[in-house]
């Protein structure tokens, strides 16, 4: 189960090696680090503007935590496994066509999840706050945006995946 873990969280394609298993524990010990030092900064920061308001000191921790978890800690594991090729995907060249099929379904098959979990969240959400559900369900506004979002996901899942795609040179 940790060898499929690894390999998804961090995109790592084909077999995993010593080395590739020692440089992915480096990296998730660096992003450890790096989120510790975030939370812990952002904790300390919230409880001075918690003197001010309780509310700001929320909003701001919220995002806090979210920019520091989401985006720093995702920027450095992509950065560190790039440098480091462990995402490189390696094709020989006549089985590149067929590679970027594969992503070409990768990426179709994320937007359409992509876009029908944006779509039930929004649907759960309005049902929550107690507008009725077929009304929800039929919100032409929510299919279009989960669709727009289901597209532009699906493209940037195909744009990074046709990124890690490498062609064998013998």
């Amino acid at each position: 189960m940790s060898i499929w873990i690894i390999k998804h969280l961090y995109g790592v394609s084909g077999v995993l090696d010593e080395r590739q298993r020692q440089e992915i524990g480096r990296i998730a010990s660096n992003a450890y680090f790096i989120l510790l030092v975030c939370n812990l900064l952002s904790a300390v920061i919230a409880g001075f503007i918690a003197d001010q308001s309780i509310e700001k000191a929320f909003i701001f921790l919220f995002f806090a935590v979210l920019l520091g978890s989401f985006v720093l800690v995702n920027l450095y594991v992509f950065y560190a496994t790039t440098k480091l090729h462990l995402i490189d995907r390696e094709v020989e060249a006549q089985d590149y066509p067929n590679a970027i099929r594969k992503s070409v379904w990768r990426a179709i098959e994320f937007g359409i999840g992509f876009g029908l979990l944006m779509y039930l969240i929004n649907v759960i959400f309005d049902w929550s706050d107690g507008i009725q559900l077929t009304s929800a369900t039929t919100s032409m506004n929510y299919i279009v945006r989960s669709t727009g979002a289901g597209i532009v996901m699906g493209i940037v899942h195909f744009l990074n995946d046709l990124f890690k795609i490498k062609k064998y040179r013998e």
